[in-house]
This record gives C-alpha cells, structure tokens and sequence, in this order.
C-alpha cells in the first residue's frame, strides 16, 4: 500500500468520523431536533457531507474508487431517518449527476 493510497483512506475516514462526532454531541444528546424542518436541515448537511466525500475519493489503483458516500448514507438511514436519509440522498444524485463520468449510470 503506497503513501497516497494510506492517505486517501485516512481522509475519508477523517470524514466519517466527523460526521460521527457531530451525530452525537448535536442531535443525539438534543431532544428539539425532532420536528421535519430539522431533519429537512440534518439531511442538507447530510448531502453536504456526502459531497464533500465524493470530492475526496479514495482510488486503490487509477480506475478503482471506492465511494464511502454509501457508507456515508446508510450511517444516516440508521442514525438520522428516512428524511433526512431521502434529502441527502437527493442532494448526493444531483452532484454525482452533475459530476457525469463512465461510472454515472
């Protein structure tokens, strides 16, 4: 494993868990987050953090990239609802849509 590959994973790692830390010490320990324009907003950040994750891919060799994205999402459906699950999901498809490439369909 080269130096850049160990990086790459260390940033999506980075990633995943700020979105972690941010899960719990916010909407965890928080019992006013629980009306729809909160989830409305969780799940904006939600797309907000999957894009930043499809804009730092981890690529073993050129031409396999691993998406932590789906990672990414099926922590929120667990953690955040469906929601807020269903407006990242948007907001990551509208990016990878505008992203294009071989690998869009």
């Amino acid at each position: 494993m080269s130096f850049q590959m160990l990086i790459g994973l260390m940033q999506n790692v980075a990633i995943l868990l700020a979105f972690t830390l941010v899960y719990d010490i916010i909407w965890a320990r928080e019992d006013r987050f629980n009306n729809v324009v909160d989830r409305v907003i969780s799940g904006i950040i939600l797309g907000g953090v999957g894009v930043l994750l499809m804009l730092s891919p981890f690529t073993l060799i050129p031409g396999l990239v691993f998406d932590t994205r789906t990672v990414m999402l099926l922590n929120a459906g667990l953690f955040f609802g469906p929601i807020a699950t269903f407006c990242a999901v948007i907001i990551t498809s509208l990016f990878r849509i505008y992203m294009g490439g071989p690998g869009l369909w």
